[in-house]
């Protein structure tokens, strides 16, 4: 029964149209419900791709699932029925009145865990569940403090996830705790460079987006950007060949790592002159007080001028 409803729901948009939560949604989640507690994983499967196509095809209906439904869907990320729930989930993932039922449902751990796992198809799904969700500044807080940073890394090399990843590290670069992460984490910093030399135009934005937040906010983290990485030809290539966008910030992100360089060559100076004049106080006064030339004291040559005069 469940698929040919879902059959007819395929065949039917107007049918979708028609479903309410009384009708259609509450007695889903109780057949779902009924299907976990039972193990039912052929029911589970019918069930969930019944509702992925309600959500696909019906987005305003997308309202009437309600907290028991979200609870579901967490409860089921870790099963045999992974892939559907998060095809459903990254369907609700593109609309923001579901950012939160999505966070308070606790699936975010779940999400973030099977980013270890080696299932490339999940892997994507969850990069693009967290490229929306990341658009939310308390679900950015709350992956924050799960020190999700060292997870993104590896996908920032693989052409297809990151530019979905570099989206997720940049909104992440609005919270400080994310920010001292990404200098924390081996390898971040470098793999975000590499991709101002490597990706796209909307790749390089997002990747001088992040920099620049990371050095406008501490010195030491430009010192970190040059340390790790040999930035400046890529930053002169973008503020030539790049977007608009691009141009303008990677000549703020070069003009940053100017001034910490020539910051850091006054401080030689500095440094320099102050010992030049620790040295010359440390010298003998009592050497001091007679003039001298080429090592021999004036003073004696002085006296001795004098008495050819007097004769």
């Amino acid at each position: 029964m469940v698929e040919d409803m879902k059959n007819h729901l395929k065949r039917d948009e107007l049918a979708c149209m028609s479903l309410s939560s009384k009708n259609f949604i509450e007695p889903l989640i109780e057949f779902l419900s009924s299907a976990l507690d039972m193990h039912d994983i052929r029911a589970q499967r019918a069930g969930f791709l019944l509702l992925l196509t309600y959500v696909s095809q019906h987005r305003s209906g997308i309202r009437y699932l309600n907290e028991d439904a979200y609870s579901l869907l967490s409860s089921s990320l870790d099963s045999e029925v992974t892939k559907e729930v998060l095809d459903i989930i990254e369907v609700l993932s593109g609309n923001s009145g579901c950012w939160s039922k999505i966070a308070a449902s606790g699936a975010l751990v779940s999400i973030l865990n099977i980013l270890n796992s080696k299932i490339t198809a999940f892997q994507e799904r969850v990069i693009k569940i967290l490229h929306n969700l990341s658009s939310s500044h308390d679900i950015c807080s709350n992956l924050a403090s799960f020190e999700c940073i060292p997870k993104f890394v590896p996908f920032l090399e693989d052409a297809s996830l990151a530019r979905h990843c570099i989206v997720v590290l940049r909104n992440l670069c609005n919270n400080q705790e994310a920010r001292a992460s990404i200098t924390q984490t081996p390898g971040c910093i470098t793999s975000i460079a590499m991709l101002i030399e490597t990706g796209t135009h909307e790749d390089q934005e997002h990747a001088l987006a992040i920099l620049l937040a990371l050095c406008s906010q501490r010195v030491e983290y430009c010192q970190l950007v040059m340390d790790e990485c040999n930035i400046f030809p890529a930053l002169f290539d973008v503020s030539v060949n790049g977007s608009d966008k691009g141009k303008a910030s990677a000549m703020e992100l070069l003009r940053l790592l100017r001034d910490t360089n020539h910051d850091d060559d006054e401080q030689e100076h500095l440094q320099y002159d102050n010992v030049i004049s620790e040295d010359a106080n440390n010298y003998p006064k009592d050497k001091k007080s007679h003039k001298s030339l080429f090592g021999v004291k004036l003073s004696m040559f002085s006296r001795s001028s004098a008495q050819k005069k007097k004769k």
